[in-house]
């Protein structure tokens, strides 16, 4: 099947110890940023990114104060080499990354879609190449607090792309195009 399938868990994150309240804890990644992933701290503003203009990893707090940093030029995050006594390590479990009492992300089907086939023809006319599958993306909590992210992917593929809770309608129609 090529339905869209939700997850509201994730084991793509990286675990920040060693520093401050608001900068330790579990950084998700949700997007990238030249060539390089992008990691967040759900529900804080803080996140790691690669520096491009002094080739090296930081760890920022607000958009502007770096907390800590790593010199590499690496493709991906190093585990190694941070300042200020920050200890990064690699998931070893999943991660809840929709946020909100009783969080849920529901992709439901409105219209099934149908593709052409030519088994079994018992009558020929010139129609569509196919009808269009229409799915229907819910995000709820119970308490109003939803937040974070949630991650999309289609049918079997292992490619998937991630949504704010709060994606405009531009940005996420865009990211739901890139899927293959």
């Amino acid at each position: 099947s090529w339905c869209l399938s939700a997850s509201m868990q994730s084991v793509d994150f990286i675990n920040v110890g060693g520093l401050a309240e608001g900068v330790n804890g579990n950084y998700v990644r949700t997007t990238s940023v030249n060539g390089r992933p992008r990691y967040e701290l759900l529900g804080e503003s803080s996140y790691i990114e690669y520096d491009a203009n002094n080739a090296k990893w930081s760890l920022y707090s607000t958009d502007t104060f770096v907390v800590s940093s790593a010199p590499s030029s690496l493709v991906s995050v190093p585990l190694s080499g941070w300042t200020y006594g920050a200890v990064l390590t690699l998931s070893e479990s999943a991660v809840s990354i929709l946020l909100g009492t009783n969080a849920i992300a529901q992709v439901s089907s409105i219209q099934n879609g149908a593709e052409p086939s030519f088994s079994n023809i018992v009558y020929s006319a010139d129609l569509e190449m196919f009808e269009h599958e229409v799915q229907e993306i819910a995000l709820s909590s119970e308490q109003n607090d939803l937040g974070g992210i949630f991650e999309l992917s289609l049918g079997t593929s292992s490619d998937k792309v991630v949504f704010g809770f709060d994606e405009s309608a531009v940005d996420f129609t865009t990211k739901l195009q890139s899927l293959p």
